[in-house]
């Protein structure tokens, strides 16, 4: 975490009177996953993205609840293959091909790292029989209220005391998203950013132009300063799992998409920019 993420983690428990269930993996088979993520599908939070849709179910079954309710439904929210008015719920399905990307604990544990079944039991959705039992139900808030970030960070701050990041992020303008985790606003994001060729500030500002009326002119200057760097976090990243950069990048290389990103005659990487003028897009061309 974030001190930030941690503080309003906790914070919960004295505004709500909630009781809070914690899982934390130890910290040897969070470099170990972090390391299996990367390299197999570009993404060091693979754990991270299961275990929010795993852990809680698998609590519910565990003590009998039949409904959990998360914020936004992420895919919909930003856009993809359902329309908001779809109501859509969770899945098995979409736990397993969106969420972990077709990932399975039986693909890490082949990765001879020395994690097992019980390392990684907590990646296991429950099966059918254990939630048609429980008659369960993940709903998601996003479907029943109009999902303003900015709004809702405002009034948490105000009302409940909840703290955004007290340092501004290298690839984003926002302080409010990803506190509970100190990877995401940079190393994660930049791989977002290598795989697809955009990055966590055009998602960002794409909300904030449809959203609070953030000029176009002022979304494509905030992209244009966050989405390509690098940011300095990734040495802290690389220290924690044990790798270099040069490493690093070569993994991360080969993740970009042929259709975005080329190689000029200099040998660097360029890619397809949808702010470039006319004259531009021909001259990349050329030199493709």
């Amino acid at each position: 975490y974030f001190p930030e993420g941690e503080y309003n983690l906790h914070r919960m428990a004295d505004v709500f009177d909630a009781d809070h269930l914690i899982y934390k993996p130890g910290v040897d088979k969070l470099r170990k996953l972090n390391r299996l993520g990367f390299k197999m599908m570009g993404d060091m939070n693979w754990h991270n993205h299961c275990g929010i849709y795993t852990v809680p179910v698998r609590t519910a079954v565990r003590y009998d609840i039949p409904v959990v309710l998360y914020g936004e439904h992420g895919r919909t929210n930003i856009g993809g293959m359902f329309n908001l008015d779809d109501m859509v719920e969770l899945t098995a399905r979409y736990v397993r091909e969106h969420v972990c990307r077709g990932f399975t604990w039986e693909n890490m544990a082949a990765q001879n790292e020395g994690l097992g079944r019980k390392d990684l039991d907590f990646t296991i959705y429950p099966n059918d029989d254990e939630l048609d039992e429980l008659g369960f139900r993940g709903i998601y808030m996003g479907f029943y209220l109009l999902w303003k970030p900015n709004d809702h960070a405002e009034m948490v701050q105000k009302e409940y005391g909840w703290k955004a990041s007290d340092q501004p992020f290298e690839r984003t303008y926002r302080r409010i998203s990803n506190l509970d985790d100190m990877h995401e606003n940079g190393v994660h994001d930049y791989l977002k950013y290598v795989k697809f060729g955009y990055g966590r500030c055009t998602d960002h500002a794409s909300k904030d132009v449809r959203d609070v009326g953030m000029p176009r002119e002022e979304a494509v200057e905030l992209v244009r300063k966050h989405d390509h760097i690098k940011s300095k976090d990734l040495y802290r990243w690389l220290e924690y799992v044990g790798m270099n950069e040069e490493d690093f990048d070569k993994i991360a290389d080969s993740f970009r998409d042929a259709r975005v990103w080329w190689k000029d005659q200099s040998d660097s990487w360029c890619k397809h920019n949808i702010w470039d003028d006319e004259e531009t897009r021909a001259r990349k061309e050329t030199e493709r």
